[in-house]
């Protein structure tokens, strides 16, 4: 069944709300959710349609334009949601198409990455995404949690209040790849009654957003971040004394676990969640957006891409005095799959361990050791619930 993509707007919202009722509760849409729009308040978003010939909604996507930090970068992004696909039009390609020309559409504007959290890994690693990094979902008894001291003044205020929070958590967010540079939607999503907002330090060094789930029950905490170290010592001070009569307390931290140096406890629970996967959209020019590295170097590299094509090369990257150029080139001196520049490209799995496990080829030494030199290895996480 051939497929054509098409940008809905409010005209077909009830088609679009139809299709993810059926998929995400099993019940054809009721009529408040037909009268719904497709907009999002704050944020630029586009709602994908994988149309039939006969102009039947067979599947539906999100892609919103979000930004993705690494380090100090700052990537324009598509970040893809609520896929679905009607029962009806299952095991069609209807689902594949749609991931397919989203690509290209997201290409054409103007983003240069993609991210999801998949359902199905495997599903979408056949359209150039791959899994590159995790947070950690921790629970532990109030006894074992690893609770500071801390001197900083603390101020209490209202969850309506978070926006306050953006600079601390930028601070905090630049330390990884993958995390997004929040807009007011994002904040917004995080608000919800009854959370406790906290903040330490004056000006504020970091803050927790809390929820008690009764008493005795626990704590729960949605978000936290610290722009020093007295902050984050700061925040397992206010936790402490959140969980004076609570039995036990859950929450998330990156891949590297940074609060838990000298301090990790036998007894705490953790796992990996909201595995996040990342795919390139443009090649050239996500390398072109990359800080020269001191002094000069050069490497050639080739990425297979059969859905964007244009992404493949191969690629000459200079760069000398503070400048990076990256144009067409002859010859690969190392050549890889979209999925694992993608991995490389945001910081995990990194160049090395990519070699390590055969998935990218050397043909110069040369331009493997400068490679490393600008692709440097970079935990990947996001913190963001969606």
């Amino acid at each position: 069944m051939g497929c054509r993509l098409v940008v809905a707007d409010d005209s077909r919202a009830a088609e679009f709300w139809h299709v993810l009722s059926l998929v995400y509760s099993g019940r054809p849409a009721s009529e408040e959710d037909r009268n719904r729009t497709l907009g999002s308040e704050g944020l630029e978003s586009w709602s994908l349609i994988s149309e039939t010939d006969s102009g039947q909604a067979a599947a539906v996507c999100r892609a919103l334009r979000f930004t993705v930090m690494r380090g100090g970068l700052d990537i324009p992004t598509g970040g893809i949601a609520a896929v679905g696909t009607d029962p009806a039009h299952r095991r069609t390609g209807a689902a594949s198409e749609l991931m397919t020309q989203g690509l290209r559409f997201m290409k054409d504007q103007g983003l240069q990455l993609a991210s999801l959290y998949p359902y199905r890994d495997r599903f979408y690693r056949r359209f150039g995404y791959e899994s590159c990094g995790w947070r950690w979902q921790l629970k532990a008894p109030v006894e074992r949690a690893p609770f500071t001291r801390s001197d900083l003044p603390v101020r209490t205020v209202g969850a309506d209040q978070l926006a306050e929070a953006a600079g601390v958590y930028e601070a905090f967010a630049r330390r990884w790849s993958g995390n997004h540079l929040r807009s007011a939607w994002h904040w917004r999503r995080l608000q919800g009654d009854p959370r406790l907002l906290v903040f330490v330090g004056e000006p504020a060094e970091g803050y927790v957003l809390v929820e008690n789930k009764g008493f005795w029950q626990g704590i729960k905490v949605h978000d936290m971040a610290w722009s020093t170290p007295a902050g984050r010592d700061g925040v397992w001070s206010v936790l402490q004394g959140l969980c004076s009569n609570q039995n036990e307390i859950e929450w998330n931290e990156p891949p590297s676990l940074p609060s838990f140096a000298g301090r990790w406890e036998a007894g705490i629970e953790a796992k990996m969640a909201n595995a996040l996967m990342c795919r390139a959209l443009d090649v050239p020019g996500l390398l072109r957006s990359l800080p020269a590295p001191d002094g000069s170097g050069r490497f050639s590299l080739r990425v297979r891409d059969e859905l964007l094509p244009e992404n493949e090369g191969p690629w000459l990257v200079e760069w000398e005095g503070g400048r990076l150029e990256v144009r067409p080139a002859d010859r690969a001196g190392l050549e890889l799959d979209i999925r694992s520049f993608s991995t490389a490209y945001m910081g995990s799995p990194s160049l090395s361990d990519l070699r390590q496990e055969g998935r990218l080829s050397v043909q110069d030494e040369g331009s493997y050791r400068n490679a490393l030199r600008l692709l440097g290895a970079i935990p990947v996480t996001c913190m963001d619930f969606f």
